[in-house]
């Protein structure tokens, strides 16, 4: 596991390969959610899971993207204070996943991609901070967790 030594300390600027990379992971979604596909549910769903990391990591910044997305704890932050990091789903993907396959709904490439924008987000936290996730935010969804 990383330390916070790896966690950006500039600002956070989109770049036009994070923005190819999100496409690309946009549209695998997209194919595992089309009918027909052939796929049991566990497939499916275990590539979605796949999926919606590809999304997630694909707005971060190299050379580590995975733990430099737009958002982190301030103690993520604090490189004067190591600590073990974890990129953290705000909305759990199993959570995400179910929503994206209630019943049997057909998503139009623009509602797809507006609810990745909204729900399909990370955050990097402490390792501390992930394990109080558990405990804190039980009942609570997204950001209030």
């Amino acid at each position: 596991m990383p330390y916070n030594t790896i966690v950006r300390n500039e600002p956070y600027d989109v770049t036009p390969a994070m923005e190819a990379a999100r496409l690309s992971a946009l549209r695998a979604v997209q194919k595992l959610l089309e009918p027909e596909r052939g796929l049991s549910v566990a497939h499916q769903r275990e590539l979605l899971s796949v999926s919606l990391w590809k999304w997630t990591e694909a707005a971060g910044v190299a050379p580590h993207p995975k733990f430099n997305v737009r958002y982190a704890t301030p103690a993520a932050l604090d490189q004067a204070t190591p600590a073990k990091v974890n990129h953290e789903h705000v909305w759990p993907r199993k959570w995400i996943i179910d929503r994206l396959l209630e019943s049997g709904k057909v998503w139009a490439e623009d509602d797809l991609r507006r609810f990745l924008e909204e729900r399909g987000v990370a955050c990097i936290v402490t390792v501390e901070e992930h394990a109080k996730l558990g405990v804190l935010g039980a009942g609570a969804e997204g950001w209030a967790r």
